[in-house]
């Protein structure tokens, strides 16, 4: 069981279950993940607030593989908001759709860190942009 903490920016929250929610995130050692984040829908809950869409956060990531050739199964155990980045939650399901797992890219990160959303630097950064559709 291996452990860190890191820098992330919260890009969605998928509810699973009654009181669970799959947290995606970005961050600059090991790019887009998926955690997993208990109890998050409970009154109760200290870490809700803290893991919305658009926020950067301080996390502690826990992992029960530490074997790198399998696919890395994240939980998050603390987390801490800082301010918010983002407020076009549009935006932040692009990125998380052109980005792939466990892949850093700190081209990605420093643009993300900017905190300006523009799709044409995005798609630039993702490695499309030099297209260019002729009429």
């Amino acid at each position: 069981m291996t452990d860190c903490t890191t820098e992330a920016i919260v890009l969605e929250k998928e509810y699973c279950g009654e009181f669970d929610a799959w947290i995606y995130l970005y961050t600059k050692e090991m790019g887009k993940l998926r955690a997993k984040a208990r109890s998050v829908r409970k009154i109760t809950s200290k870490l809700g607030s803290h893991l919305e869409p658009g926020l950067l956060v301080n996390v502690r990531l826990v992992s029960k593989s530490s074997d790198a050739s399998l696919i890395r199964s994240f939980q998050i155990a603390d987390a801490l908001s800082g301010s918010r980045f983002y407020s076009d939650f549009q935006f932040l399901a692009v990125v998380k759709d052109l980005t792939l797992d466990l892949h850093s890219e700190n081209a990605m990160w420093d643009f993300l860190l900017e905190g300006k959303p523009n799709i044409e630097k995005l798609l630039q950064i993702s490695g499309f942009g030099s297209l260019e559709i002729g009429v």
